[in-house]
C-alpha cells in the first residue's frame, strides 16, 4: 500500500507535461485530497457545485467518476439534478435535507469563481473540496481566471481525482 503522496507524485509524473504543475503542487494538492476524499469509505457523499464558466466541467467530472469507470457507482451528484428552487436563499433548509439524504454525510466539490451564488454552500462546509479561481482560500486548489491552460488544469485535476478514488476504493493508498 502507497503513501497518498507517492501515488500523486507517481501519477502525475507518468501522465507528463500538462501534469507538471499538479507535480510542483503535490504536497499542497495530495493532504488536501487525502482529507476531503477520505470521506468516501464512510459513506460520504458528494455533490458537485460550478459556477456558470464551468458547466461543462459537472459533465466531465461526473461521467469520469461514474459512467466511463470499471469500479461501482459512487455518490457523486451535480446540485443542479436535485432541480431545489431558491436552495441558495436557504442554506439551512438545503442542509437539513441533505443531511437526512445523506446520513452518513456529504461534502460539496465547489469549481469556479467565490463570487457565484452557489459558491458560499461550498464555502460554509468546512469538509468541501474547492478549486477556484483568482482567490486562494485555505483547503483550496487555486487557479488564474487569465491562464490560457485553465480548462487543461481542470481536466488533469479531474483525471487525478479519479485516480485517488480507484486508489481509495481499491486500497492502494493510505488514508
Amino acid at each position: 500500500m502507497q503513501d497518498f503522496l507517492s501515488f500523486v507524485s507517481e501519477f502525475t509524473q507518468k501522465k507528463g507535461v500538462f501534469y507538471a504543475w499538479l507535480n510542483s503542487e503535490r504536497f499542497k494538492i495530495s493532504p488536501l485530497l487525502s482529507a476531503k476524499l477520505s470521506g468516501l469509505l464512510d459513506g460520504k457523499a458528494y455533490i458537485l457545485i460550478t459556477d456558470d464558466d464551468r458547466l461543462w466541467f459537472e459533465e466531465y467530472f461526473l461521467n469520469l467518476v461514474n459512467v466511463k469507470s470499471a469500479r461501482p457507482l459512487l455518490p457523486f451528484f451535480s446540485i443542479k439534478g436535485f432541480k431545489l428552487d431558491n436552495y441558495e436563499k436557504n442554506e439551512e433548509l438545503l442542509d437539513d435535507v441533505f443531511s437526512l439524504a445523506y446520513p452518513n454525510g456529504y461534502s460539496y466539490i465547489y469549481v469556479g469563481k467565490t463570487s457565484f451564488k452557489l459558491a458560499k454552500l461550498a464555502m460554509n462546509k468546512k469538509d468541501s473540496l474547492m478549486i477556484t479561481f483568482d482567490e486562494e482560500y485555505d483547503n483550496s486548489i487555486c487557479l488564474k481566471s487569465d491562464d490560457e491552460h485553465k480548462d487543461i488544469k481542470l481536466i488533469s485535476i479531474a483525471q487525478l481525482i479519479n485516480a485517488c478514488l480507484d486508489a481509495i476504493v481499491f486500497s492502494k493508498v493510505k488514508i
